[in-house]
């Protein structure tokens, strides 16, 4: 109950009881003190810590979240500043539980799942660490028109000569999703590929919401970042010089990013397509940056995506 009056004392609002547990209602962004459209409750399973909705059709659940994260004063995403002489280690095998994941500063990280464990393992255990020199390779290259820079292979992205696939086993590109808070690898990004380097399928495996393909890696962001749906896109505009960059894998991903702390600009890496789904998602991205006063740009190709200016 402590914890409770201390959230609703920084959120101005009034603990409640509720059948499924006590809450806070509290005012919404944007709202007067008097105003109580917004229920908080605290979560022990979301990545947040919380579980917010607001009952004012008025309010994004997103910029509520923001709102909720700002006012809690709860630690986000800082870009790190390691030692970049030392090796970049690989993280211990997580512990899979209820609970979600935390840091040892901590801050709670992207929830840890049963097929967080399995991406994990498929990761350690891929045939070759380095890329370079396999059919990961030759995809890129020979399909997509990019090369693997020192700093990403290995570290972003390997090669399964036998990686499962269902009941079989198959050669895959495995990407790293990392998670963005504490960059605990959490999910991979499975490319299926043909003995002559051509992309077959595609498969995702452990949780990403809350995690990025890191093609820069944490303690190379100051204080801008561009993002972009597909690998291929972000590892087109690392090559470019649009960066640092992160992969987030989806268009929903996209739509739902967070605003990062320490970051004041963010670049969206825009797609054509039919739908417009992706110009959408781009959009209400930055549309909620620029409402909490940082600078939101979409850098959008004059057709189809960034890897259509370079590829074969």
């Amino acid at each position: 109950m402590n914890a409770l009056r201390t959230m609703a004392a920084a959120l101005g609002g009034d603990v409640m009881k509720g059948q499924k547990g006590d809450y806070v209602l509290c005012p919404g962004p944007g709202h007067s003190a008097k105003d109580r459209s917004l229920s908080v409750k605290p979560s022990r399973t979301d990545p947040e810590g919380f579980i917010c909705y607001s009952h004012s059709p008025a309010n994004d659940w997103r910029a509520c979240r923001d709102y909720v994260r700002a006012r809690l004063n709860l630690p986000g995403f800082q870009p790190r500043r390691r030692d970049r002489t030392q090796l970049r280690r690989e993280p211990p095998a997580i512990h899979v539980g209820n609970a979600p994941h935390v840091s040892a500063s901590g801050k709670t990280a992207a929830p840890i799942t049963d097929n967080s464990a399995s991406a994990q393992r498929i990761w350690r255990n891929a045939t070759h660490p380095d890329p370079r020199g396999t059919l990961a390779e030759r995809y890129l290259r020979e399909q997509r028109g990019l090369e693997l820079p020192d700093d990403v292979a290995g570290r972003v992205v390997r090669f399964h000569a036998a990686c499962p696939w269902g009941d079989e086993r198959r050669p895959c590109m495995v990407t790293a999703f990392r998670s963005i808070v504490d960059d605990t690898l959490v999910a991979i990004q499975r490319t299926l590929l043909s003995p002559d380097a051509k992309k077959l399928d595609r498969k995702m495996l452990g949780p990403c919401s809350g995690a990025a393909i890191k093609i820069t890696a944490d303690e190379d962001i100051e204080q801008g970042l561009h993002i972009g749906e597909g690998f291929e896109t972000c590892l087109t505009a690392h090559a470019l010089g649009l960066r640092p960059v992160w992969a987030l894998g989806s268009v929903t991903a996209i739509g739902d990013f967070p605003v990062l702390g320490g970051i004041d600009a963010l670049a969206i890496l825009a797609e054509t397509d039919k739908k417009g789904s992706n110009a959408k998602a781009a959009i209400e991205c930055a549309a909620r940056w620029t409402a909490a006063h940082r600078e939101a740009f979409l850098v959008t190709p004059a057709g189809g995506d960034m890897n259509d200016l370079v590829k074969p």
